[in-house]
């Protein structure tokens, strides 16, 4: 992943940018408040949303899609809850994280994943992540 690739993650805790700066450090991780979205004109490549409260998760989810649509947006969910996944999303993950598989998601996003070859490790974890959700 590029230096420059910016995420934003959006909580209402910072509990989860921790975890996400820790799986990407070569990114540039900054935690945003959904009251916040609209008043950053310089949009990310990727939204990270917490989905741990799902009427919070569907209202960022709605500010993202209005102030920059274009945006792929990710959400991260635990896996213990019966209620469906919000609508207008890109991709998620279950908590807790697989190795690696936070990594490739963000990287496949936010478009790093098409112009960059993988390494043969790189390769291997995606293979499984694959192989396990049956991407």
């Amino acid at each position: 992943m590029c230096a420059d690739t910016r995420i934003w993650v959006i909580e209402d805790r910072e509990t989860l940018t921790p975890h996400i700066r820790d799986e990407c450090p070569d990114v540039i991780v900054t935690p945003v408040r959904r009251d916040r979205i609209a008043a950053i004109s310089s949009p990310p490549n990727l939204a990270v949303v917490d989905a741990t409260e799902r009427p919070s998760a569907c209202s960022s989810i709605r500010a993202m899609r209005n102030c920059h649509p274009t945006v792929p947006v990710l959400i991260v969910s635990p896996a213990s809850t019966r209620e469906p996944l919000p609508e207008d999303i890109d991709d998620f993950v279950m908590l807790p994280f697989q190795p690696g598989e936070l990594r490739f998601r963000v990287s496949r996003l936010s478009g790093e994943g098409r112009e960059k070859i993988a390494t043969a490790s790189e390769d291997e974890s995606i293979r499984q992540i694959r192989a396990r959700y049956r991407l």
